[in-house]
């Protein structure tokens, strides 16, 4: 089969072309030609169309291969530029070689053009590679750089963030036991509140920290994000207001995923935030699910693992986002909004969130077109856990529970063990492992609260032991920053999670959770 080639001829005669074309269609080519024979003709075909090739003749009355070949060098310098010519003097050549002419082919000899044109196109291929693999590799490096200074962020940032939550866990926590002894009309309850609420805050600014750097401990579970959209879509209508209208297309039967809900509806909330602001004058919002399978990754815009995805899209019509900032809208602290308005943590947030829930997340974006945030979240074999039933107990059988707190901070154990013992428990603690065991094995107990990070051994590892002497002993882990690594599934078999920082009633919530559960 001939091989196709755009060639773009700079000729006076019409028969001179002619004959270069036959020698080129006798030897498996099949030309595309344009003829022109001034510089202006030249410089609109040039302009006009993508060439292969050009084959210019040296001498013309009105127009000479030499001006020629400067025209294409400096308007399409990738182009070989080949001349053929009558003119058999060897300085023609040499000067023409000199300037950057491909080749040199006197017309009598014109068996040698198609071997020159097949190695022009192929050593043009040749470039064309190098420059993609370059551009690639440039492209590779850079998302080395970027990753390399999110890690480092992210590091500083959950170190601080673990240290801090467990600060605010104290703070919240004397918090609610100060107002619950608080009479109903005591002047200082305001007080109290409002530290309540400044806590709240940093709390969900640490949350923030740990999810950009993939540092939050995560409670997985089977979820269905037709399911999450439909119970937010009335606070999605109130937080973008009349004039936007939020259009849904959702595909029926969408897979399940495992993630934790919070962070879902948190991603959720992200976006629609930020196209509501991108639509200041009003515009469409949509929001669509779909089942996607990948099975030939690396494209753009698609996971890189190839499996079942349930891919959500966040699309606006607002004002889009600026070439030069669209690779920076993921870096941490990084925001276009005035000061005050914004902690640049939003889009890092989600970011982080989707990284850790195992999917990817892609945008596509231009000024005054819109932007589409496009979310691959991996499909789920695991079946859907039914809701816990939840049940009343009586303060008398609360009061023959015995819980076996363990926790080597002693503000924290202090702290919990109040709690507990104001809910109507009693607590035995323990600074350690060892005193846990120790303790297990003269007293009963009904419920281990234990950290899932201790110096001498895990949570789990804890819990593991004690059930040989105490069979299905249900346990409660918390989790702070340092435990985000920590698979669920190991926990799973053995007891529930509560995530610091926690209000009181939290606490309390999950330990009659998982002391129903085993009396179940």
């Amino acid at each position: 089969m001939a091989r196709p080639v755009n060639v773009l001829m700079v000729e006076d005669s019409e028969n001179d072309a002619d004959l270069v074309l036959r020698e080129l269609r006798r030897q498996g080519f099949a030309p595309t030609a344009v003829r022109v024979e001034t510089g202006p003709a030249l410089l609109a075909a040039l302009e006009a169309h993508a060439w292969d090739v050009v084959i210019s003749d040296h001498n013309m009355p009105n127009f000479d291969g030499t001006e020629a070949l400067r025209l294409v060098k400096e308007h399409a310098p990738e182009v070989p530029f080949i001349v053929v010519s009558g003119t058999r003097g060897e300085e023609h050549a040499v000067e023409a070689m000199r300037s950057g002419a491909s080749d040199f082919i006197v017309k009598t000899r014109l068996h040698r053009l198609a071997p020159v044109v097949e190695r022009e196109l192929q050593e043009a291929e040749l470039r064309l590679e190098q420059r993609r693999m370059a551009a690639a590799l440039a492209e590779s490096q850079q998302q080395l750089r970027q990753a390399q200074k999110l890690e480092a962020v992210g590091r500083l940032a959950g170190g601080v963030a673990h240290d801090f939550n467990n600060i605010l866990a104290v703070i919240l926590g004397y918090a609610d036991l100060v107002l619950k002894s608080m009479p109903a009309g005591d002047a200082h309850r305001a007080d109290i509140q409002e530290i309540k609420r400044a806590s709240a805050r940093a709390a969900e600014l640490t949350r923030q920290l740990l999810a950009f750097s993939r540092q939050q401990v995560l409670e997985q579970s089977s979820l269905n994000v037709n399911e999450i959209i439909a119970d937010v879509l009335q606070l999605f209508k109130r937080l973008v207001a009349e004039h936007v209208a939020i259009e849904l297309q959702t595909e029926d039967g969408l897979w399940d995923i495992t993630g934790d809900r919070i962070r879902i509806e948190q991603i959720l909330m992200n976006l629609v935030a930020n196209a509501r602001d991108a639509m200041p004058g009003g515009g469409t919002l949509t929001l669509a699910t779909k089942n996607v399978e990948v099975s030939a990754p690396n494209q753009l815009h698609k996971p890189p693992v190839a499996g079942q995805y349930v891919r959500l899209d966040v699309r606006d019509t607002g004002e889009g986002i600026a070439e030069d900032v669209l690779p920076k809208i993921f870096d941490p602290f990084f925001t276009t909004k005035e000061e005050g308005k914004g902690t640049g943590l939003g889009l890092a947030t989600v970011h982080g969130i989707v990284e850790q829930s195992g999917g990817y997340i892609f945008v596509d974006s231009q000024p005054h077109r819109g932007t589409a945030f496009t979310i691959y979240l991996p499909r789920t074999s695991e079946a859907r856990h039914p809701e816990p039933a939840t049940s009343t107990i009586s303060e008398a059988a609360i009061a023959e529970e015995r819980i076996l707190l363990v926790e080597n901070d002693p503000v924290a154990r202090e702290l919990i063990a109040r709690m507990l013992l104001e809910a109507g428990y009693q607590v035995t603690v323990a600074d350690g492992p060892e005193q846990a065991l120790s303790i297990a094995d003269s007293a009963p107990v009904h419920l281990l609260v234990t950290p899932i990070t201790m110096s001498a051994m895990t949570g789990m590892a804890l819990a593991d032991r004690l059930r040989a002497s105490h069979p299905n002993l249900p346990s409660l882990f918390i989790a702070g920053a340092n435990d985000a690594k920590i698979d669920p599934l190991e926990v799973f078999d053995l007891g529930d999670i509560l995530v610091t920082p926690y209000a009181p009633v939290d606490l309390i919530l999950k330990v009659r959770e998982a002391l129903s559960t085993a009396h179940s």
